[in-house]
């Protein structure tokens, strides 16, 4: 039995630091959405954070498009994404002009969520709470405070990019009469799936930056 744990708990450590980063993420984006001139298209870029190739961006786009290419869409793309983080990395581009956002804007950032993301998530829920159980049989009072059926509800709206984009609905809605601080992107509303997220591009200086500055 000893050993099981001691197994378990590598098991457990491996991928709470691989977990780790999808749950910072949610709280970093929210300080991005609040702040007065940030640039929440370059908050998750990270050294270490993983990244997925052009041929998976354009295999999502495909199938998120109903068969067209991004050529179809955009006028311009830059190849090179402009940040990534633990769900997906965001792309700079420009829509054809018939394909603008509803006010004319054609200046966008494209994020796509990685491959894998969903079922590296959710197999880890069974890791957890597998690890939670058997820790919690030896020592007779470890619990969690959810269930977990609600967790994962939680993280599958946190992986499906249609969920960030009723979220910055709320944010505009919540913020229009804070004036600037109320300026949060516009999403294309027919430019969206679950791995997919179009929306204004906003320049302002990353969230990185200004802690490196208070460092």
């Amino acid at each position: 039995m000893e050993r099981d744990l001691v197994k378990d708990a590598g098991f457990f450590s491996r991928t709470f630091w691989v977990q780790f980063p999808k749950i910072w993420a949610v709280a970093f984006n929210a300080a991005g959405y609040v702040a007065h001139g940030r640039d929440r298209n370059s908050q998750l870029t990270a050294a270490d954070a993983p990244r997925h190739s052009m041929e998976h961006t354009r295999a999502v786009l495909r199938e998120c498009l109903g068969g067209r290419e991004i050529e179809d869409v955009f006028e311009s793309w830059e190849p090179t994404p402009v940040a990534s983080g633990s769900i997906a990395q965001v792309y700079r581009a420009r829509l054809r002009a018939e394909e603008a956002l509803p006010d004319g804007r054609v200046d966008v950032a494209v994020k796509v969520r990685h491959p894998g993301v969903l079922d590296e998530t959710f197999a880890d829920i069974d890791l957890i709470f597998a690890f939670i159980t058997t820790i919690g049989e030896g020592c007779g009072h470890l619990t969690i405070p959810f269930s977990k059926d609600d967790f994962h509800r939680v993280l599958q709206q946190q992986v499906d990019l249609r969920w960030e984009a009723y979220n910055l609905g709320q944010f505009q809605r919540n913020f229009a009469a804070e004036g600037e601080v109320g300026g949060f992107p516009a999403v294309h509303p027919r430019l969206l799936a679950p791995g997919l997220l179009v929306e204004e591009w906003l320049p302002g200086t990353p969230v990185s930056d200004i802690f490196a500055d208070v460092g």
